[in-house]
């Protein structure tokens, strides 16, 4: 009798959710309010790595590419740059440090925040939010969308591109590859649209502005320019 009244308790517990609960709001519902749609945006960013990280392949960093160049030198034995550097690193290192396991995996974390985007993106016309600020949370999504894809092609070489958030009936077994060509022009193109759109020429508040977009355009041509001077021994293209 007791276990009974416990476990209806918890469940009485678990199930009496308020309005405001996040898991208790359908998609339609958020994008129909104004607020949650900018949360939903601002859950974006989460995905980014932080670029100013060279010591391990962690929640923050997902790659350490500067401290395992000749840019810079790592004091430190343990970060994986030492690793790369000493040729004692394998692609399972790619997919999370080994204190995280694969919780922080770059594959499908960056994968999971460029769906964020194109849900975002597919559905912010139903936003009541005026068009102004609208065409600014565009030009956002698109370019983390942009520098998501980037991260991907940085580490993995030539990726199959997603434009758009898969649904359940479609078609999961096989993505190919695009062409290392077809992922530089899709994510400049994605860039070129927060250049040329509503974008500010600063933010105050840490979110994406214009130079940032030419920072990433910048990254891309010349991650196009390594691939070429590396063609003769590299094949990037698929």
């Amino acid at each position: 009798m007791l276990t009974w009244a416990f476990v209806s308790t918890s469940c009485s517990d678990y199930l009496d959710k308020t309005p405001d609960d996040a898991t208790s709001i359908t998609l339609e519902e958020v994008f129909s309010s104004e607020i949650y749609t900018e949360r939903f945006l601002l859950r974006a960013y989460d995905y980014l790595p932080c670029e100013t990280n060279y010591n391990d392949n962690d929640y923050w960093a997902l790659g350490a590419w500067s401290g395992a160049s000749d840019e810079m030198n790592i004091t430190w034995t343990y970060p994986m740059a030492k690793e790369m550097n000493r040729g004692s690193w394998n692609p399972k290192m790619l997919e999370g440090s080994s204190s995280q396991g694969t919780s922080y995996a770059m594959w499908w974390r960056y994968y999971e925040g460029i769906r964020q985007c194109n849900v975002f993106l597919e559905n912010i016309d139903l936003c009541p939010a005026a068009q102004a600020t609208k065409n600014v949370w565009i030009c956002e999504a698109r370019f983390m969308r942009a520098m998501l894809h980037f991260f991907l092609l940085r580490s993995h070489g030539p990726i199959p591109i997603m434009d758009h958030a898969l649904k359940m009936d479609d078609e999961m077994t096989y993505f190919p590859r695009n062409t290392f060509d077809q992922c530089v022009d899709f994510i400049v193109s994605d860039c070129q649209y927060g250049i040329d759109g509503a974008l500010p020429m600063i933010y105050t508040n840490g979110r994406i502005f214009v130079w940032a977009c030419y920072k990433s355009r910048s990254l891309c041509f010349e991650s196009t320019c390594i691939a070429l001077c590396c063609k003769s021994t590299v094949q990037w293209k698929c």
